[in-house]
C-alpha cells in the first residue's frame, strides 16, 4: 500500500462574489483573489494497516467568513505511483442573521369564535449584501415553532393539552425556502383568552430571540340585547333604546352592536 508524501493532497477554498455567479480564490491570511491558489496539507496517518489519513487545513479566525456568502472547497490527492484522482468540490453557506418569524393569524387583540384553530404566520431567512452575498440557509420544515398560553390559568399548549406550566414550542410546518410561511393547528378552549408568539430556527442553527407576542380572545358565547324604551301604549315615538351586552372575555363590536327590525302589527288604526 502507498502513502502519502510531499504535495500529494491539495486544498483550494474559493467564495461567492459579484456579478454572481463568481468566485474568489482564497490567498492565504486574510487575502482573497481571482486566481486559483493551492494549500497542501499534511495528511496524518489514522491507520497503519489500511493506510487512512486525515487532513486538516486551519482558517484564519475573526470575519475572515462572511455572512451571505457561499463558499466552495476543492480537493483532490494523488498517490506516490502518481495516479491523481478528479476534483472533489462541495459547498456550504456561512449565515450568521437570525431569522425572522411573526403570527399573522390571529392578529393581535383579534377576536374569534372557532376552537379547533390555525395558528399561522410568516417566515423570513433572506439577507442582501448585494450580488454575491445574498445566500442564506433557509429553515426546515419544522424551523417555525409557535407557543400558545391560555391567561384564566396561564397553561401552555404541550401539543395535545394546556398541560405545560412553562413556555412550550410546538414545530410549525413550514412552506417554503428561504422564506415562505407556517402554520399550526390546535383546540383552543372557549370563552378565554390567549397569548400566541413564534419563532425561527434557521439550517445553520440561528435562533431568533426578538419576538413579537399577540393576544387574542376566543369567544363562542351569543350577545344579548333587549329594547327597553318604548313600552306600553304611547301616542308617539321619537326613538327606540335598550341594552346590549357580551358575557367576559368577549367584548361588542365597535359599531353595528345591535340590528334593529320595526314591524307593523295587524289591527289598529293606520
Amino acid at each position: 500500500l502507498l502513502t502519502f508524501a510531499g504535495d500529494q493532497f491539495r486544498f483550494r477554498l474559493s467564495r461567492s462574489t459579484a456579478p454572481s455567479p463568481s468566485w474568489q480564490y482564497w490567498q492565504g491570511g486574510a487575502g482573497w483573489g481571482t486566481v486559483a491558489v493551492d494549500f497542501f496539507p499534511t495528511p496524518v496517518e489514522i491507520n497503519a494497516t489500511n493506510k487512512n489519513f486525515s487532513w486538516n487545513q486551519a482558517l484564519p479566525g475573526g470575519s475572515f467568513l462572511e455572512d451571505g456568502r457561499q463558499y466552495r472547497t476543492q480537493i483532490r490527492s494523488r498517490d506516490r505511483a502518481g495516479n491523481v484522482e478528479a476534483d472533489k468540490e462541495s459547498t456550504f453557506i456561512f449565515d450568521t442573521t437570525k431569522p425572522s418569524v411573526a403570527v399573522s393569524t390571529p392578529a393581535n387583540n383579534a377576536f374569534t369564535n372557532i376552537t379547533a384553530f390555525t395558528v399561522q404566520g410568516t417566515a423570513d431567512d433572506r439577507v442582501s449584501y448585494g450580488s454575491g452575498q445574498d445566500f442564506e440557509s433557509g429553515f426546515s420544515v419544522s424551523g417555525a415553532s409557535v407557543a400558545v398560553q391560555r391567561l384564566s390559568d396561564d397553561q401552555w399548549w404541550g401539543g395535545a393539552g394546556f398541560n405545560q406550566g412553562a413556555q412550550f414550542w410546538n414545530s410549525g410546518a413550514f412552506t417554503g425556502a428561504s422564506s415562505g410561511t407556517f402554520s399550526y393547528a390546535l383546540t383552543l378552549t372557549a370563552n378565554a383568552s390567549y397569548y400566541v408568539v413564534a419563532r425561527g430556527l434557521d439550517l445553520a442553527g440561528n435562533l431568533q430571540t426578538s419576538l413579537t407576542t399577540n393576544y387574542f380572545i376566543v369567544d363562542t358565547t351569543n350577545p344579548s340585547s333587549l329594547a327597553t324604551s318604548p313600552t306600553g301604549s304611547v301616542s308617539s315615538v321619537t326613538s327606540i333604546s335598550g341594552t346590549a351586552q357580551d358575557a367576559a372575555p368577549g367584548e361588542l363590536a365597535a359599531s353595528g352592536v345591535v340590528l334593529l327590525k320595526i314591524k307593523k302589527l295587524a289591527g289598529g288604526d293606520d
